[in-house]
């Protein structure tokens, strides 16, 4: 049957396994892959989203640190600032 090309078999010869399976068409085959390969791309594409989104809020949150930082040293600017008599506010 493996000769006629009704099965195929593959041998394993360190574990001294021989298994057998139906000779599957090459569309059947090239489906397959096509899933496969499909399933992948939506993975990374998944992958790379929550990459972008991950860095979106990260910069998002640093920025608003440098804004509050901002923010905090002009007022410890204008909190010391000594007016043009010498006097602070």
């Amino acid at each position: 049957m493996v000769v006629s090309k009704a099965l195929v078999a593959k041998i394993d010869r360190p574990m001294g396994i021989v298994s057998f399976q139906v000779a599957k068409d090459s569309n059947d085959i090239l489906n397959s892959w096509a899933m496969n390969l499909e399933k992948l791309l939506d993975l990374v594409e998944k992958g790379c989203h929550q990459i972008h989104k991950e860095t979106m809020v990260h910069k998002a949150a640093l920025k608003a640190v440098m804004d509050l930082r901002t923010v905090v040293y002009f007022w410890h600017m204008l909190y010391h600032w000594q007016g043009p008599n010498g006097l602070c506010l």
